[in-house]
Order: structure tokens, then sequence, then C-alpha cells
């Protein structure tokens, strides 16, 4: 079997000011060709791919691997170039029994809403209609009509904060192989759900979620059903078609998948109204981790999720935290400024400081805020993950400083990166486990590295552009009805059925 192998992950927040390009691809990782075997032995899905591929004896042919941190729209030029490596990689291949994407889901250009749903688009027209294309997708994508029509099978994560990226790659190149074996005739059902819910309740280890997802699992135990997902959605989308959705795959039942398919979308809508988030502002989150006086308890900066394509240098905690007065431990911030580390550095290790921080990028909801410590650390940024959650995956968070101002040590990054994980802060010398307050620019991912260190979380409501407080943002494009926007009793069903070859 000869399978052609690609990635092109990017999750947008529409919202931020801050343009996705092919720089952003390069700043994270960026492999064109045979260079995707760097991504062997990581916990991703592409690392999945290229197990099976061994188990299964394919001949691989890779195209490129590009994935970008979350921001805002990716630009058009660096679209063409992403769309061009792989339609020019499928051009040269030759003879292939198969294709095998790894997609995010939540993907949207300068002039294109739906970027994925392009992509398959294109990658159907060269390759033709009998050729079996199989993706994989991000829990948080928003799953179209057009991307279920040019895909054979369409299969998500199963767990948030994500710990099976591995596992649904491997799901994905099993299907695969056993649709180029002509083993399985896959009929699909995508349907819809008009609602977008908080991040911060999409834990899948607790219900409502963990319910709806339980579920899902039950429905693959059945003896035709392939597969069973569920998409939370990326809520930070301003586009006509955003909305949460549930996806089946039968084995040659197209009635099977749509009937699944509606139910589930049926169970999300039923539980719309649990999904809610407890928040504080930053100064009662602090005066209830003084009054603890025992950490690490976990600050949440959830509108400024780095994760969810916030900028990263919103401003509401680390102020907070600079104006409280006798704290009774250490706390551990972070902002992304890229001038502000670059003064740093430039004073040296044991300098006094006065830095204009934060706010440059999130100009809307954010201004910036003076810091006046002593820079304690320069780092190079760069350092890996760990765990099942992208465990090998490099990470680069540009020339970064350590600036300690009384009890509050602030990691100055010049490039956004994920924060989700302790070893942000361990990697410049600072250890979560011996603070008192640890903030993560993560609303849920977080929760999968914290579970076992973290004391308490708390969810800090402050200005920022992933905001699980929606009517905060300026949506002006996605449909209405929408709940949480618009209440509603019921929904009309939209699902999209292909089988095999045709939309039907």
């Amino acid at each position: 079997m000869r399978v052609l192998i690609a990635e092109i992950k990017h999750e947008a927040n529409t919202f931020s000011p801050v343009p996705t390009t092919l720089q952003s691809f390069r700043d994270y990782h960026y492999f064109p060709g045979a260079a995707i075997e760097n991504l062997r032995g990581t916990r991703t899905e592409v690392g999945a791919f290229l197990q099976v591929a061994r188990e299964e004896d394919w001949q691989v042919v890779p195209a490129l691997a590009a994935m970008a941190m979350s921001s805002g729209r990716v630009t058009r030029e660096t679209f063409a170039a992403l769309k061009t490596a792989l339609l020019d990689a499928l051009r040269a291949a030759g003879d292939l029994n198969g294709i095998l994407l790894a997609l995010h889901g939540a993907m949207v250009v300068e002039d294109l809403d739906d970027a994925e749903g392009d992509l398959l688009a294109a990658v159907r027209a060269v390759a033709g209609a009998r050729m079996p294309v199989v993706a994989s997708l991000d829990l948080h994508g928003n799953i179209t009509p057009k991307m279920a029509q040019q895909a054979d099978i369409l299969v998500g994560f199963d767990t948030c904060p994500h710990t099976d990226l591995y596992e649904t790659g491997e799901r994905a190149a099993r299907l695969l192989h056993r649709l180029m074996r002509g083993e399985i005739k896959p009929a699909m059902a995508l349907a819809h759900v008009p609602l977008i819910v908080p991040p911060e309740t999409m834990d899948t280890r607790d219900d409502p979620l963990g319910e709806i997802v339980r579920r899902a699992k039950a429905l693959e135990r059945r003896p035709n059903i392939l597969s069973a997902s569920v998409f939370c959605v990326q809520p930070w989308l301003d586009i006509p078609d955003l909305a949460c959705a549930t996806l089946v795959v039968s084995d040659g039942n197209a009635a099977v998948a749509r009937d699944a398919a509606s139910d589930l979308a049926g169970a999300f809508w039923q539980a719309r109204r649990a999904f809610r988030v407890e928040l504080h502002s930053p100064e009662q989150a602090i005066a209830l981790a003084a009054a603890d006086g025992i950490g690490p308890i976990v600050f949440s900066d959830s509108a400024d999720s780095i994760g969810s394509g916030a900028t990263g240098d919103a401003t509401g905690i680390l102020r907070a935290l600079l104006a409280a007065r006798d704290l009774p431990g250490v706390a551990l911030a972070t902002i992304v400024d890229p001038q502000a580390a670059d003064q740093a550095i430039a004073a040296g290790i044991g300098a006094r400081v006065a830095l204009v921080a934060g706010g440059k990028r999130d100009t809307r909801f954010n201004t910036p805020v003076l810091l006046q410590g002593q820079v304690r650390t320069i780092f190079d940024g760069r350092f890996k993950l760990v765990g099942a959650s992208y465990g090998g995956l490099e990470m680069n968070m540009g020339r970064t400083a350590v600036v300690q101002s009384s009890q509050v040590f602030v990691v100055i990054t010049s490039l956004p990166t994920w924060t989700h994980h302790p070893d942000f802060y361990r990697v410049v010398g600072l250890l979560p486990e011996r603070a008192l307050i640890v903030v993560t620019k993560s609303n849920i991912m977080f929760k999968a590295s914290y579970r076992d260190l973290a004391r308490k979380i708390l969810w800090v409501d402050a200005p920022g552009l992933s905001s699980p407080n929606f009517t905060r943002l300026p949506f002006a494009r996605i449909a209405r009805p929408l709940y949480p926007f618009d209440e509603m009793e019921h929904f009309d069903d939209r699902i999209t059925v292909r089988v095999c070859g045709q939309t039907v």
C-alpha cells in the first residue's frame, strides 16, 4: 500500500489581531517531505500514522507536516503556500492507495471561512472520487458539510484536555487500512447542534461532556458503527457556520449513521444549560488564594488562553498580582512581549528594570502594565513537552527573561507558546509545586498536566480575546439562533450524509 501522509493544523481565533503567517508555522513546526520522520515517536497523530505504516508495511509518501500556535486568521499567502505544497506532493506521488491527513478543523483564512473544507475538496479534485481519504480532527474543530462531503472518514479526539492524539491518529490509520483493503464501505453522517459552550466546561472526564462522549463510545461498540465523534468547536470563530457537531461513521448503512448522529446531537442539545463555569475576578481569586495560604493554586487566565488563539499579553491578572500587598507566597505569571523580553535580556541577570509589559497585541481589551523588578533568568526558549498531550514536541517561547517583582515572578516570552504544562515554568528555574499561585494562560488543557499538582483551580474572569463570557465579544457574522445568545427549546437537524464516494 502506498499512502500519502500530511498534516496542516491551525486553530484560529477570528478576534485576534495577530495574523498567522508561514513564519508562525516555522516557529512551531514545519517539516516538508521526508522531514515528517521528525514526528516519529511523538504522541501525535502523525506519530501514530508512521507507526501504523510501519506495522502494516505501507510505503509512506510524505507531503508535509505543518502546525502553528493558535492565533488570528491565516494569511492568504500562507494558506496558498501550504495548499500548494500538499497538492504538489500529491501530484508527484504517482499511484496511491490512500491519503491520510491530520487536520484541526478550525482553520480560518483571511478570505476563506472553511479552510479544511477547501483543502479536502482540492485533495479530492486531484486524487479522484474513488481515492480513500481519511482525516483526523481536533475535538474543537468546526466541522462543515463540505468537509464531510469530501472525505470518506473523519475521526475526532475523544478527550479534552487532549491526551489521545496518538490514539486518534491510530484509529484513523486503521480505518484507512480497512478501507483500502475493501473491508468496509463507510457511510458518514454529520449533525450540527446550534450552540457553543465555554471550553472551561469541556473536560471529557466530567459531565456533562463526559456523558455525551460515553454515549459516542457506546455507539462504537455496535457491530455496524466504525466511529462516533463529538465536536465542541472552538467558540471564538465569528463565521456563519459556527456550531457544535456530532459525526458518526457506519459500515455501509447511511440510515444507521444518520439516526445515531441525530440521537447524539439531541443529547448534546439537552445538556446545553449544564455547560457553566464559575468565574472569579482577579482580585477575588487573589484574596481566596491568600486566605488559603497553601499552594499551588492554579489561576486559569481563560480570556488570554494561548491555546485558544488569544495573544498571551493580557494584563488583567498580572496587574492585580503586582498590586497585591503581602502575598503569603510566591506567584508565577507570564506575559508575551518581545520588546520587554529584549530589554530585560539587554539589562542582564541581576539588573533592576522598569518595563512597560503586555497590552501591545491585544489593545481591544488590555493595556500595558508597569513591571519593576530584578532580572533573574535568561533563556533561549526551547523545550520539549512530556506526557500524553503532545508529548515529544519541541516548544519555542522565543528569547525569554524572568523578572521578579516582590513575590511575583514573571516569565516574559518573545513568542506565544502553550503554558499548560508545569515544565513551562520549570525550564526557567521556577517550581510550580512550591508556589502559592500559578497562572496558566490556558482554559482547559492545563488540567491534564496539573491534575496531580494543583491543590485548587480558579478560573479568573479577566478581559481578553478568549473570554468564556461570549457576550463580551463582538460577534457579528454568526448564524442565529445560536445558544447561549438565543434561548430556544428545539432545533432542526442539519445533517450531511456521505456514503463512500457520494453525498446522499
